[in-house]
């Protein structure tokens, strides 16, 4: 059977005199088709697919139109290059319910005779976002119904269609599909993400050239034994798609020169994605970044002197302002004592217990921006307390809080062969301790982000690697100048309380702001996991305290008690490291996409479609990025948002009250963030009817603030 539709490969080509000439050649090269290769039925078989057998009202949710593509056939990107046509849905949605557009894994570069296309092969799911109205209610069923069309090629072109439908049980809380929930998630997972730098080109007549300025990534190239760079672009007929790409490593980046179509005309800025593949030790890696280049413009353009200044003027004092927050304080408390004791020493011994902490708090301030440098290079969405978005991270810290709280008690002393239990390190006396003070206190200080220290880190993560440690070295040195200072000033010193047996009684005092940091961490935990694993954590914790509680009492027995009691002490770490290890670092609650209320105040959970669906009605809305490790996000939400006056605010003028919660490692969270310059919570925003950019609240709220916002008067 020898048919024509292989004209479907050459569209582009029909506005030039090569027509004919292509068709010639791709008919050759081809070859005929016989009657055996053509299938029976259809070639694609298409369903819709949800990761959630039962959804809650307002809870948005990924679906994906699944095509099931038979060997050897194939069907298109959303540009498909030198021919075909991208898959397409027409949906019929219910009042309530609205599904966005589809999200584009990445295709695979395939030659058809002299053309070259983008393309799937044998399974492919494209993810869309579905929002379910709040007007639902458990019980009911939603029927959704769509008509899929595409176009699937293997020498001849076949347009195919099919009716798909997905029923859809609303409940009161949502339920994964055990099956389609995983493999939804590998699909998002693997999607182009927003490119964490900027990207400009030139073009001459015959080439363009994409350039970009990231010395991580440009390291990361020259690492890896073979690395490749492809650019797909979103529109086509501009670059010639079966020409090679020319990859060029540069001092503070990489540049992709790529020839053009005969008689192209190229945008001021073109939208498109760029696929690195990198062959490392443990295999290849594929990475894809989305973006739109700017004709003309340097890939990043260095901040001028002024502004690197005052963001890191903000930094500093950022820093300094988190000193005081609630996060923080009892890891200086704790450090309180090292100057009263030390007020007798020699000014050297003060100064360099100064010298150290600071060392601690830089070191770890530049150390996280190294591996958050790193990981945005690599394409993970993270941002300020991405660590504390892990479950296995809050355990840990909840354990190691409640260690330095039972030595503090006096339950047990850090000495001899058990000294590098890490409480110790942070309370010993001297240099060492100072150290690990420093880097304790940067630890439990990523949950804040304090007044001025927002927008600096926003500013960071979106420059080069310099600058972004320049940012991060004067947040160290903000957060460290307080106990710098004290050191360096014998005076201050002199005016410290002398030694006395009072210290014994203020150390035991000091224990509790620790057991209630390790309460906070420990409610954050369960906010990440389910109640059965959070009460085999509390269980470990118990155990946790047992446990150096024999190793504190078998300190002053002679014989093989010390032995036992070091034994049992590491088997009490252990323990809670086995409680905890059961988890992959992600957390993984369902509680950010579910609505609820905040005192009297009602909220639903935020998506980007929400968010422009109810702009779109020209409705006001209020958006609070929060997350439950962090303080300052619950301090203002008790403060605020739990007030009647409030909440009558916001129900008087209408206003929609979205909440973000970034508990979890939620990319499309990050990526928002990151629009408005912020890499970490709390990040308030406030959409007046009809404005086109939103305000931005401080990261401290008062009632007065929020009501003078939204125009609702003062209060007395």
């Amino acid at each position: 059977m020898r048919i024509g539709v292989i004209a479907c490969l050459v569209n582009p080509l029909r506005k030039s005199g090569l027509f004919l000439l292509a068709l010639m050649i791709s008919w050759l090269a081809l070859g005929p088709v016989e009657a055996q290769e053509l299938p029976d039925g259809p070639v694609v078989k298409a369903r819709i697919v949800s990761e959630k057998l039962e959804v809650s009202p307002g809870e948005t949710l990924w679906i994906g139109l699944r095509l099931d593509i038979l060997k050897h056939w194939h069907v298109y990107w959303r540009n498909a290059g030198d021919a075909g046509t991208a898959p397409n849905i027409k949906w019929e949605l219910p009042e309530g319910v609205t599904v966005g557009d589809f999200n584009w894994p990445i295709p695979e570069r395939m030659a058809e005779g002299p053309l070259m296309t983008f393309a799937y092969k044998n399974e492919l799911v494209l993810p869309m976002q579905l929002t379910l109205g709040e007007q639902w209610t458990p019980g009911e069923t939603v029927v959704l119904k769509a008509k899929a069309r595409w176009l699937v090629c293997y020498k001849i072109c076949i347009p195919e269609s099919a009716e798909v439908e997905l029923p859809i049980q609303v409940a009161a809380r949502s339920l994964d599909d055990t099956i389609w929930a995983p493999k939804i998630a590998e699909v998002v997972s693997h999607l182009p993400a927003a490119a964490p730098w900027a990207v400009g080109f030139s073009a001459t007549e015959d080439a363009l050239t994409l350039s970009v300025e990231d010395a991580a990534m440009a390291e990361a190239l020259g690492a890896a034994k073979k690395a490749s760079v492809t650019f797909f672009p979103y529109e086509g007929n501009i670059i010639s798609n079966p020409a090679p790409q020319t990859l060029a490593r540069t001092g503070e980046g990489f540049s992709l020169t790529i020839p053009l179509q005969d008689g192209a005309v190229v945008p001021d800025d073109l939208p498109g994605i760029v696929v690195f593949e990198e062959e490392l030790d443990g295999g290849t890696l594929e990475r894809a970044f989305e973006f739109t280049a700017t004709k003309g413009a340097a890939a990043r353009e260095e901040p001028a002197g002024l502004i690197l200044l005052g963001k890191a003027v903000s930094a500093f004092l950022g820093g300094l302002i988190l000193n005081i927050m609630p996060c923080v304080f009892p890891v200086l408390f704790m450090k309180a004592l090292g100057f009263v004791s030390a007020s007798d020493a020699s000014h050297r011994a003060i100064r360099m217990q100064g010298i150290f902490y600071t060392a601690g708090v830089v070191v770890s301030f530049l150390s996280l921006a190294l591996v958050l440098i790193a990981l945005r290079a690599g394409g993970a969405e993270i941002g300020w307390g991405f660590q504390l978005q892990s479950p296995v991270v809050i355990g840990f810290l909840a354990a190691f809080m409640l260690a330095i709280a039972l030595n503090l008690s006096g339950v047990y002393e850090v000495e001899g062969r058990f000294v590098n239990l890490g409480s110790g390190l942070a309370s010993k006396e001297g240099g060492t301790g100072s150290f690990f003070t420093g880097v304790l206190a940067t630890v439990v200080a990523t949950p804040c982000t304090a007044p001025f220290m927002g927008a600096a880190l926003g500013f960071a993560l979106t420059q080069s690697s310099v600058t972004a440690l320049i940012i991060f070295l004067f947040l160290g040195l903000g957060m460290a100048s307080p106990y710098l200072l004290l050191s360096f000033a014998p005076s201050l010193v002199k005016k410290l309380p002398k030694p006395g047996p009072w210290m014994d009684l203020f150390k035991q005092f000091l224990a509790f702001p620790m057991y209630a940091t390790a309460a906070w961490l420990a409610w954050t935990f369960g906010q990440q996991v389910d109640a059965q694993s959070f009460l085999v954590f509390l269980i470990s914790l118990v155990i946790l305290g047992l446990s150096f509680w024999i190793l504190g009492a078998s300190e002053t027995k002679s014989g093989r008690w010390p032995l036992i009691g070091h034994i049992t002490g590491i088997a009490g770490i252990l323990l809670v490291a086995a409680s905890l290890f059961q988890y992959d670092g992600i957390a993984k609650s369902a509680a950010s996409s579910e609505g609820g209320t905040e005192g009297s105040l009602p909220y639903s959970a935020f998506s980007p479609e929400r968010l422009s669906g109810l702009r779109s009605e020209n409705k006001p809305v209020f958006v609070n990025f929060t997350a439950a490790w962090c303080i300052s996000c619950l301090v203002n939400e008790r403060v605020v948002f739990t007030q009647d006056a409030v909440a009558s605010a916001f129900e008087e003028k209408g206003i929609t009250y979205l909440k973000a919660d970034w508990t979890n490692r939620d990319p499309v969270i990050t990526r928002t963030l990151a629009e408005y310059d912020r890499a970490g919570v709390p990040l308030y925003l406030y959409f007046a009817p009809g404005a086109i950019e939103p305000e931005i609240l401080p990261q401290i709220l008062t009632e007065k603030i929020v009501l003078d916002a939204i125009g609702a008067g003062q209060v007395n």
